[in-house]
């Protein structure tokens, strides 16, 4: 299950982020194995955090090469990854501002960004 905060807006945009890494992203290539949905979940809390604080798409580019290089010790892809930012950032366009999103941004956003 991908952690909350669990107002329907975040978990619609926490269930499309996982969709995006799991079918677009997917460094592992395990998108047409079965049970293979839940291969990134852990990461979709930090990339939804950087939608919400308006992150640019260099910056969430960085941050899935990372995740990349150094959580799953692969070549990095640059191409892709911003392909995958650029897809994520859409995402947040289309939505209507989170509530809870400004609190949120001032809680975490300064201290992880």
């Amino acid at each position: 299950m991908i952690p909350r905060p669990a107002t329907r807006p975040w978990r619609v945009l926490a269930k499309r982020v996982s969709q995006i890494l799991h079918t677009v992203w997917d460094p592992l290539s395990i998108d047409s194995e079965p049970g293979a949905q839940t291969e990134y979940y852990d990461y979709v809390p930090e990339i939804v955090r950087l939608l919400v604080c308006d992150a640019s798409a260099d910056g969430i580019a960085a941050r899935i090469e990372a995740i990349r290089r150094e959580h799953m010790g692969l070549p990095g892809d640059e191409a892709r990854d911003r392909q995958v930012a650029v897809m994520l950032i859409a995402l947040t366009a289309r939505r209507p501002p989170l509530a809870s999103g400004r609190l949120f941004c001032r809680c975490f956003c300064a201290r992880r960004l």
